[in-house]
């Protein structure tokens, strides 16, 4: 059992938190490249002396926020599996949840497909990239693990390793809603869809294709 925290530790993580959230939202009104650490010390109320303090600069504050949002991903795909025995169960709720993190915030996926479209490779002097690192391959693992339940059920294909069809899936819910992040309203509309229904209807295309019969 951890200890509680103390008084100190709480001030400073509320602190961290909302130097982030700061970042956040200016990163999402003008961009990860527009936004200056001056305006992040402003928006947070903080001087630019005690944002560097809790982070080296943008790059290390993206991968943070990263990490966040991560955190926040495998809590609800963890929420959305308990007490659900039947693993594709778990995997169709879970990409349901995932959906719904999306619909709270898709500007994190713009903010991602900015990050890209850099051209930077990544800092990995930044000491947010190591956590964010280890917050995706906890990720990974759970994800297989539930996988590997399904495969033992025989709900999901065999002709791909484990490994790679994670990895598959992966690619595939993130790259839908990283275009949609990008072109969604446009396309919903254009076609006079429903946003959401357009959005479920896409992910249970995906989910589906793991299934055991597709491999015929």
């Amino acid at each position: 059992m951890s200890e509680p925290e103390s008084r100190a530790e709480r001030k400073k993580n509320a602190l961290r938190e909302t130097i982030l959230s700061a970042a956040e939202s200016l990163f999402a009104d003008q961009g990860l490249q527009a936004t200056t650490m001056n305006e992040i010390a402003a928006r947070a109320d903080v001087t630019k002396r005690t944002v560097y303090a809790y982070f080296t600069g943008k790059e290390d504050l993206y991968y943070a926020i990263l990490t966040r949002w991560y955190e926040t991903l495998l809590a609800e795909l963890t929420n959305a599996a308990t007490g659900i025995a039947a693993p594709f169960e778990r995997i169709e709720r879970g990409s349901v949840a995932y959906a719904n993190l999306y619909a709270r915030n898709p500007a994190l996926f713009q903010l991602i497909n900015e990050r890209q479209s850099l051209g930077a490779p990544a800092d990995e002097s930044a000491p947010n990239r190591a956590a964010l690192k280890e917050t995706k391959k906890r990720l990974f693992f759970f994800m297989t693990e539930t996988f590997e339940a399904a495969r033992t059920e025989g709900s999901v294909r065999t002709d791909i390793a484990v490994s790679a069809l994670v990895a598959s899936f992966i690619f595939n819910l993130t790259g839908f809603f990283s275009m949609l992040s990008v072109s969604g309203d446009d396309f919903v509309r254009y076609f006079n869809l429903d946003g959401r229904r357009f959005i479920d209807s896409s992910v249970a295309m995906i989910v589906d294709g793991l299934r055991k019969e597709r491999m015929k």
